[in-house]
């Protein structure tokens, strides 16, 4: 949103614009415990002001977590043991989580719609798949997948998606179950996806965006033959 803000103010202007979203905003919110922050915001407070000489000790160990040694380290240790999981969410806590997730996604969804509208072109969201919504994931998408409590909190976001007024939006489609009845491995990690799950979204997304660009296509041409009588 951010990006088309910077695109607008330098004069571009897009005709169709397609949001992809999900997986970011969910498991954003579950990993800093808040909604509408972005991931590892923890890191970004860590290293705020870092060159300032108070915080020499600090430089050296970012220094020191970027080097092959330190990254190799840190992988056998993940390999070996896991990540260390996040404490338990209450359910009061994850309720509100949950309700913090739709609300700040819907509110930037409503201001792309009002720019949008003022600025003349045509925006198109979808809700993405994930590991979590794929309910004939095979075994090593389901390695990639080791922490239960992210598991229940992301099927209670993408719930809270299905129930929502989104639904009922015509920009809208949640296309978080779009791999159902596929077989094979569709994710690569714990959300990244094949070239083969790439191909399967962008032919559904084709669907939805190829009358919006014929109908674009024959304003331009209306418009052209309006100037030509003139």
């Amino acid at each position: 949103m951010i990006l088309l803000f910077r695109e607008l103010q330098r004069g571009s202007r897009p005709d169709i614009l397609i949001f992809y979203d999900g997986y970011n905003d969910t498991f954003a919110a579950f990993q800093n415990r808040a909604a509408g922050m972005p991931q590892n915001e923890n890191k970004r407070i860590r290293e705020f002001n870092i060159l300032n000489r108070s915080r020499t000790r600090d430089f050296f160990w970012e220094v020191l977590k970027r080097s092959n040694l330190y990254n190799l380290m840190e992988g056998v240790h993940t390999k070996l043991f896991g990540t260390k999981p996040l404490p338990p969410l209450s359910p009061e806590m994850q309720n509100q989580l949950v309700v913090g997730v739709l609300k700040n996604y819907s509110m930037n969804k409503t201001i792309v719609e009002a720019v949008a509208e003022k600025m003349g072109f045509l925006p198109v969201f979808y809700w993405q798949p994930t590991p979590y919504t794929r309910t004939n994931r095979n075994d090593f998408e389901e390695s990639w997948l080791k922490d239960p409590a992210q598991e229940h909190f992301f099927d209670d976001v993408y719930a809270a998606v299905r129930r929502s007024p989104l639904e009922t939006n015509g920009s809208f489609h949640d296309i978080s179950d779009i791999f159902q009845g596929y077989v094979g491995t569709l994710y690569i990690d714990y959300a990244h996806i094949t070239e083969r799950g790439n191909e399967i979204i962008a032919r559904r997304m084709f669907q939805d965006v190829r009358p919006l660009v014929a109908r674009e296509i024959a304003r331009r041409q209306s418009q052209a033959g309006g100037l030509i009588q003139r």
